[in-house]
């Protein structure tokens, strides 16, 4: 499993904690991104994305908490990267979700954020994707 070093783990767990108060829009906004960047993964959400964009939150929320229990995020994340796999979702869409990610961090920490704020994010995103990647080579 990739590391994040404490530094950067601390900087993006406060950082989305900052962000966090605001959830239902960051969620929203995170899928209108997504869509911008790439309509066609419209297709892959049947449900309401009210409740969608509240169901990421909730999981990015637990995904940052899981980096101090790295062996549970890990397990957590394959679990979830196979769903997506079941979901229809390819490898090369979480490069697109890690760019609509960053974008809505950077919307929703406005004048908070700077580069330090968005390595260690980018490096958390990046976790998280590739742990979820890993349903894909078995």
């Amino acid at each position: 499993m990739h590391t994040l070093t404490d530094t950067e783990k601390k900087r993006a767990q406060r950082a989305f904690a900052e962000a966090f108060s605001q959830a239902d829009t960051l969620g929203l906004l995170f899928y209108a991104r997504l869509f911008e960047l790439d309509p066609a993964l419209r297709a892959l959400f049947k449900i309401d994305l009210e409740e969608q964009a509240h169901s990421l939150m909730s999981m990015l929320k637990l995904c940052m908490e899981g980096l101090d229990e790295r062996a549970e995020l890990q397990y957590a994340l394959r679990n979830l990267g196979a769903r997506h796999l079941e979901y229809g979702v390819k490898p090369s869409d979480y490069a697109t979700v890690e760019n609509a990610l960053l974008w809505t961090m950077r919307e929703g920490l406005g004048n908070k954020w700077d580069t330090e704020t968005e390595a260690a994010l980018q490096a958390a995103f990046h976790l998280f994707v590739t742990e979820m990647q890993s349903a894909y080579r078995k």
